[in-house]
């Protein structure tokens, strides 16, 4: 995988997790408490009754419309469409790190492989995230991601049992706590399963072993993965503040002699609420994957290996993107409040949402794998092309295998 793409997967998995953070359209907000000294014992004093905690608790209300009406956060309320493309392209990589190309080998074999896939709308995608405003723009779109670092796999010959018969089982595990790979950021990957490919048409060699072919094969198994990304985001930087809270909205519309003997009125600001919420967002695909799949191959001049291939995965699971955040809410005192107000405690926000969806059932797909041969040793560079419903989901990976 060159540069160009390894630097652009960065970035689409980190767009996709800053977008499924910016939605909350569960909030919560509890206002501060506050103690009211100075002007306030006056006003007492003089008969006045100052219902502060109804009217902090009503600029709390107007605070969560504010949150929950703003346009760049309701464009994310729901996510169908991104939770779609994360479980198929978590399905669709449950099988990296296996050997494409040595499906007739005699006796067993081991691979180690690594590898990653995108599901993403049917529009030039890699040239549009040339853009961060990309994903902001479309909302929910279709655009999803699945990372398998590192895979082992082992193939045994059965022939013994059946002849053409051969099992292949994987096993796929890799971590990355919080900033190891970006700053509030953790990443998790497991994959398993087990196949099986029987020899439905005999490999043949012309004489010299300048061309052999590969036969036919058909195969089929069971794959489980689950990728997880954790990432604690952000969505403004410059935080939401309320209107700022004023005497008139605490009653006092008109002057009085206790407001005028501090040079207050009714325009004078009190404080005013803010927050920046810290939103926790989870995105996780979680399938099993039963594929069906025809492939055949030939190597030429003894080193160079090309397998094609096609079929249909047939996949269950789901794919959650979830966020919750709970954020300490302030009373900003205005300066002239300074001797009158200070903050008992803190207030809070909630935040929390989450959407799930199930992958694609039926997924089609085509498959080609080119690779050197030296001796027993194969390297070889996989790809796969699946036929979406919503769009297109791309496999790439690179597996370095010995067989016998």
């Amino acid at each position: 995988m060159n540069s160009s793409i390894a630097k652009k997967a960065g970035l689409m998995g980190l767009l996709l997790m800053i977008v499924a953070g910016l939605w909350a359209v569960d909030v919560t907000i509890t206002p501060p408490r506050l103690i009211l000294t100075g002007v306030f014992d006056q006003l007492a004093a003089a008969g006045f009754t100052t219902d502060i905690n109804t009217q902090m608790q009503e600029l709390a209300d107007d605070f969560e419309t504010q949150i929950m009406e703003d346009e760049t956060i309701t464009k994310y309320s729901k996510q169908p469409d991104l939770a779609t493309a994360f479980a198929n392209a978590g399905s669709a990589a449950a099988q990296l790190g296996t050997l494409k190309s040595a499906q007739d080998f005699k006796l067993f074999s081991v691979a180690l492989g690594t590898g990653m896939s995108f599901s993403v709308p049917e529009i030039d995608f890699f040239s549009e995230l040339d853009s961060a405003d990309f994903i902001e723009d479309e909302g929910d779109v279709y655009a999803g991601m699945a990372v398998h670092p590192f895979n082992l796999s082992a193939g045994l010959n059965l022939g013994f049992l059946v002849d053409g018969l051969r099992a292949t089982v994987k096993f796929g595990y890799f971590s990355l706590a919080e900033g190891d790979m970006a700053e509030g950021m953790s990443f998790e990957a497991l994959s398993i399963g087990a196949g099986v490919s029987y020899m439905l048409i005999k490999p043949k060699a012309i004489p010299l072993g300048i061309v052999r072919w590969r036969g036919v094969s058909v195969g089929s198994g069971i794959f489980y993965q689950r990728n997880t990304i954790d990432m604690e985001i952000t969505p403004d930087e410059s935080g939401y503040r309320s209107a700022a809270l004023t005497f008139a909205d605490l009653g006092y519309t008109t002057s009085n002699s206790v407001l005028d003997g501090y040079g207050y009125g009714p325009s004078t600001e009190i404080g005013t609420i803010t927050t920046t919420p810290t939103v926790t967002g989870t995105i996780e695909s979680s399938t099993v994957t039963i594929p069906l799949a025809v492939s055949t191959g030939v190597r030429l001049l003894y080193v160079l290996d090309l397998s094609v291939g096609a079929g249909c995965d047939i996949v269950f699971g789901s794919s959650e993107i979830a966020l919750k955040a709970t954020q300490e809410v302030d009373f900003e005192v205005s300066q002239a409040m300074q001797s009158s107000v200070t903050v008992e405690q803190p207030g809070s926000a909630e935040l929390s949402n989450s959407t799930e969806e199930s992958p694609q059932i039926f997924r089609p797909h085509l498959m080609v794998a080119a690779g050197l041969s030296m001796g027993p040793v194969r390297l070889e560079v996989p790809f796969a092309y699946y036929f979406d419903s919503d769009g297109n989901t791309y496999v790439f990976g690179l597996t370095l295998g010995v067989v016998w």
